[in-house]
Parts: C-alpha cells; structure tokens; sequence
C-alpha cells in the first residue's frame, strides 16, 4: 500500500525462488530474505506455500552521513557485518555513486551512473577488483520523445554489443530491436508483436 517491493518470485523448475522485503521509514531497506519454495497447489498461477527453505537473510543499518549522503552497513545470517556501502545522490535525489567494500577479502567495488536533464540515465558504469581488474560501462541515448533509443554495451573500454530499438510512429511502442555483437560481428533482430484481450 505504500507502492514498495515487498516479494518477487519466479520458477525454477520444480522450485520456486522468492525474495522478500523490508524497509525503513524512508523506504530504505532493511531486511532481504531469499528462499527456495515449493508450491503445493496444481495451478502454477495460484501460488499456495509448502517447504520454504531460507537461501540467505540479509539485514542492514542505513546511516544518514549527510544531505546526499548514505552509508549502508550489510549484515550477514550471523549479525555481523561483511560489507559497508556509500552511496551519493545528486540534488535531484538520483543515485550517482555507489562505493561498496567488503571487509574481509579487500574487494571494492563502484558504480556510476549520469543522468540527462530529463533525468533519465545516459551512462552507468562499474568497476571491481574482484578476481582482477573489471569496468563495464553502458551507455543510452534517447529521442526527443525521451524514447531509449540505442544502448552500448562495453567491458573494459571494448565496445561488446550496441542495441538499438524502433518504434511505431502511431503508438510509440516497440516494433523491433536490433542487438550488434561487434566481437562475434553478427546481428540479431527481434521483431515484436502485441494482442490485447478484452474482458
């Protein structure tokens, strides 16, 4: 009722994985749960709980560091913490970075993320030292409808795939897109189709 992600759930075979939330007052989160679940009813759109085996229980402590400021302290299923996160925000509230540090292995990770004046997203990138040097970055531009209309995929500065999407002049809604793999130097087109029922 506070139009908040509360669970998701999706099929894995014979089981189901569900993610559970919780938050704070300034719906930041403060509890992810993750269980294996088995659904006990035949209908497979009719979700009925049975066994519910719990994956991972995440808690955390959210510190306000200053106006656009948050530091997220991650807790593990021993209440002890194994990572501390910093994140900024700009004066529009969007999140511009995330530093995250793990406190026993010495792994840092950050992510960036710029933003148009319409306040849409036209770059993220991430770079970690986990398991040697990694930076992945995307960028997206836009038309003057504020439609998505390319993404550029690359892993260390190497450009990997370049989406572009075409829409309908009628109703705006995508009627293909196209993915360029410049490292196999192939193109896959995906053409969309829409049926719409009526009660």
């Amino acid at each position: 009722n506070k139009n908040r992600l509360t669970m998701t759930r999706f099929n894995d075979g014979n089981y189901y994985e569900s993610v559970y939330y919780e938050y704070n007052e300034t719906n930041l989160p403060l509890k992810i749960v993750r269980a294996k679940e088995i659904n006990t009813s035949s209908d497979k759109n009719n979700f009925q709980l049975g066994m519910q085996h719990v994956l991972s229980d995440e808690r955390f402590q959210q510190v306000k560091t200053s106006e656009r400021q948050i530091k997220t302290i991650c807790l593990n299923d021993e209440g002890r913490t194994y990572k501390e996160i910093i994140s900024s925000f700009d004066e529009a509230n969007h999140l511009i970075s995330t530093s995250e540090s793990y406190i026993s292995t010495w792994i840092n990770q950050e992510s960036l993320f710029k933003y148009n004046q319409s306040g849409q997203m036209i770059e993220k990138s991430f770079s970690s030292n986990s398991g040697g040097s990694i930076n992945v970055k995307a960028s997206f531009e836009y038309d003057v409808s504020g439609n998505l209309l390319t993404e550029k995929q690359f892993k260390n500065d190497i450009l990997l795939n370049e989406l572009s999407y075409i829409y309908d002049e009628t109703d705006r809604r995508i009627k293909s897109f196209l993915n360029r793999d410049h490292i196999n130097k192939s193109i896959r087109i995906t053409k969309v189709a829409y049926k719409f029922w009526s009660n």
